[in-house]
């Protein structure tokens, strides 16, 4: 069912939105007001017709015209873009048909499912009353589906009568197949031929192979012995070559013996430069080890003038403290033997200690 529809710029209708109700809907008013380009617009997104620009707005801008059914949403669009958008109610994702041509892409002609019934136009004829008995009856089998019992009969006879003609041109076929077999009757014979022509043919291709791997090492020894005559002169110098080579060796040797000697000879003039840099050095030996005899010495004594001003700060802070001491025992002293009484206050005994 059409829950609504939306139209955009066609025809007279700019912007335009209509809700359907379930059952029978109404659409009144004024003539020219726009009441069959509903339908025309209908049958643009259901049929893709009329083709080019006829129904568009004068004003211009994008064409649209949407319906949306209980499960789809169906927009087609014209202008910036040619198309179909396709859409599941509640979901975010659609789906463009681009490219489309004259035609309507079958996802959308599934989702409408509608036919010629479904929009009949202002000046069409009343539904089946203006028609032939037999286009009744047509359509009358079509929707109880009829029809499709007598098309597929129709393929059925159609099948069976291409299968009878196939089976006759085949059986044509078969008879003219053994009579051609009847002139190979010695056909057993000149297979026996074949196979022993083929043994002889693998075997001449054999040797042939053979011949040619022959022909190609005579090729290498020849072109070998051709180079060893070249080249015999020069191994009638060879004796020549060896002595040059071990003088050459001999020189290398040399070379590596000379390269060696002159890095140590290198090495010792650093060494003796570096002797007479420090020989300067050794002459303040004696004086050295006796300062740093008095620099130990100087050490050792500091240590001990620094134990001694810790032991002699710590007897002072003891002497003041004894001092301290002895004060607060003559105080406490003069306190308990001033004005002693003679008797404990509490259980009146007589005390004995003397007064000092």
């Amino acid at each position: 069912m059409i829950r609504n529809l939306t139209i955009r710029n066609f025809q007279s209708h700019k912007k335009s939105f209509l809700e359907f109700h379930k059952g029978l809907n109404v659409i009144v008013g004024p003539t020219d007001s726009g009441k069959s380009a509903i339908i025309r617009a209908l049958r643009w997104v259901v049929w893709n017709k009329p083709s080019g620009d006829s129904f568009r707005s004068t004003w211009g801008g994008n064409t649209h015209v949407s319906i949306e059914t209980d499960s789809h949403s169906i927009a087609r669009n014209k202008g910036d873009h040619n198309n179909y958008v396709l859409r599941n109610t509640g979901e975010e994702e659609v789906i463009k048909f681009n490219a489309i041509g004259a035609n309507v892409p079958d996802e959308i002609v599934q989702v409408l499912n509608m036919d010629e019934v479904n929009l009949q136009q202002q000046l069409d004829t009343p539904f089946l009353l203006s028609e032939s008995p037999g286009k009744v009856a047509a359509f009358l089998n079509k929707v109880a589906g009829i029809d499709l019992i007598d098309k597929s009969i129709k393929d059925i006879q159609k099948e069976i009568k291409d299968t009878e003609r196939s089976i006759k041109i085949k059986r044509e076929q078969l008879k003219t197949k053994k009579q051609e077999i009847l002139a190979y009757d010695e056909l057993e014979k000149i297979e026996m031929d074949i196979e022993r022509l083929e043994e002889l043919e693998k075997r001449r291709n054999t040797l042939s192979r053979y011949k040619k791997e022959l022909t190609s090492r005579i090729i290498s020894i020849q072109t070998i012995l051709v180079k060893i005559k070249q080249e015999s002169a020069i191994l009638e110098l060879k004796p020549i070559v060896d002595l040059y080579i071990g003088k050459i060796e001999d020189k290398k040797k040399l070379e590596e013996r000379y390269i060696s000697l002159a890095k140590k000879i290198k090495t010792i003039k650093s060494v003796n430069s570096k002797i007479q840099i420090y020989a300067g050095y050794l002459e303040l030996e004696e004086p050295v080890k006796v300062l740093i005899t008095k620099v130990n010495s100087k050490a050792v004594l500091t240590t001990k003038y620094s134990r001694l001003n810790t032991l002699l700060t710590n007897y002072n802070k003891v002497k003041e403290n004894i001092l301290t001491s002895q004060e607060n025992v003559d105080k406490l002293t003069i306190k308990y033997t001033t004005n002693l009484p003679d008797t404990c206050p509490l259980c009146g005994t007589k005390l004995t200690c003397k007064k000092l």
